[in-house]
C-alpha cells in the first residue's frame, strides 16, 4: 500500500512558538510541539508557522522537498552554502563543529548565514554525526 502524505504538518504548541520560525521540534509527555532541548535530540520537524501554547504550529518534516528556514544560534562558526547543520540545545543550529564530539545533523544550509539568522537550508532526517579527535 501507498500512503500519499505531505512533509507538512500541524501539531498542538506545548509552548509560545509564534516567535521560533526555524527552530527545531520535539514532542514533550503531553505530546505537544515543544522546542528541542537537547543536542542529542532527533527532531520532529521545523517550526514553519509557530502559533501560541494550545494552538496549532505548522511545521515541515525531515523529508520535506524544498528549502526551508532554519534558525542560526548567536555563534554558529562558519556557515556557507552546503555546510552541515547541528542541532543546538535551544532548537537552533550551527555549524558542525570541527572539535570532538557527536552531533545531531539535520539540515545543510543553502546559503551563507550570520549569528541569529534566519538561513536557506534542507532538511535532512536527523543522523548524529562523531567527529573525532585530531579531525
Amino acid at each position: 500500500m501507498i500512503f500519499r502524505e505531505t512533509a507538512i504538518a500541524q501539531g498542538n504548541s506545548g509552548e509560545d512558538l509564534r516567535d521560533k520560525e526555524g527552530f527545531f521540534l520535539m514532542r514533550n509527555e503531553s505530546d505537544d510541539l515543544v522546542c528541542s532541548t537537547s543536542t542529542t535530540d532527533k527532531p520532529v520537524g521545523v517550526v514553519h508557522i509557530g502559533a501560541d501554547k494550545g494552538s496549532p504550529t505548522t511545521y515541515l518534516k525531515p523529508g520535506f522537498s524544498g528549502i526551508v528556514a532554519v534558525k542560526l544560534g548567536s555563534a554558529p562558526g562558519t556557515v556557507k552554502e552546503s555546510t552541515d547543520l547541528v542541532l543546538m540545545a535551544d532548537g537552533r543550529v550551527k555549524a558542525l563543529p570541527t572539535s570532538a564530539g557527536t552531533y545531531m545533523v539535520v539540515a545543510t544550509a543553502a546559503e551563507s548565514g550570520e549569528g541569529d539568522q534566519l538561513v536557506k537550508a534542507v532538511l535532512r532526517h536527523p543522523a548524529p554525526v562523531t567527529v573525532a579527535a585530531g579531525s
